[in-house]
């Protein structure tokens, strides 16, 4: 099949019985670059034994495996949806703005990428935008601080740290030497505690 330029899937899910199918690869990158995003959602029409197992039914894109040198489609994995019941899938984090801290020379760094949403199919973000303008030299993102799309939710009591602003190398040693220099005149640095020493060992 791959050699004529098929790619091999199979439909499963709610109501559904494990269909192998056959797909036309300029399918599934029209409705990938038609929605966007990382949870394309597809309307079966199919042809042949089986047809009747799926037709019609609304699938979101569990699963594609792809070629690892030439990034073809090698496999595809469709899971089979209620449109009125909700689910749960990853959504890319996108992140807007310079931020006040990368002006200043900071480094931002993206902790996550993703984050798990529950909302009905039709809400399904193609990503969410994270705005990171305002944010300085030590400033941390957390999963509370953004606003998500209508009708979305996340499932967690965890504040995932996001994204941060982390200073550059050479102000961390240069504020670590002022730290040094601030010591007064006379004074010494915290001794480090002596180790008491060991008592030795006598033989009977």
């Amino acid at each position: 099949l791959r050699e004529e330029g098929l790619v091999p899937g199979v439909v499963y899910g709610q109501n559904v019985e494990a269909t192998k199918i056959i797909i036309d690869p300029a399918d599934i990158k029209k409705g990938i670059r038609t929605q966007g995003g990382a949870n394309p959602l597809f309307t079966i029409v199919a042809e042949g034994e089986g047809a009747k197992n799926i037709n019609g039914k609304t699938v979101v894109v569990r699963e594609i495996q792809l070629n690892p040198i030439n990034y073809g489609y090698l496999h595809v994995d469709l899971v089979s949806i209620d449109v009125k019941q909700e689910i749960t899938v990853e959504v890319s984090l996108n992140y807007t703005g310079k931020a006040e801290g990368v002006k200043a020379g900071g480094i931002l760094q993206e902790i996550r990428r993703v984050v798990e949403l529950t909302s009905l199919p039709v809400n399904i973000p193609r990503s969410i935008d994270v705005d990171v303008t305002a944010m300085k030299i030590g400033d941390s993102l957390h999963l509370e601080d953004i606003t998500l799309p209508e009708g979305c939710r996340v499932d967690t009591d965890i504040n995932f740290t996001l994204a941060t602003i982390a200073a550059p190398r050479g102000l961390e040693e240069a504020v670590e030497e002022g730290a040094a220099e601030e010591l007064v005149e006379g004074e010494e640095a915290p001794a480090e505690t002596a180790e008491e020493p060991e008592t030795p060992e006598v033989e009977e």
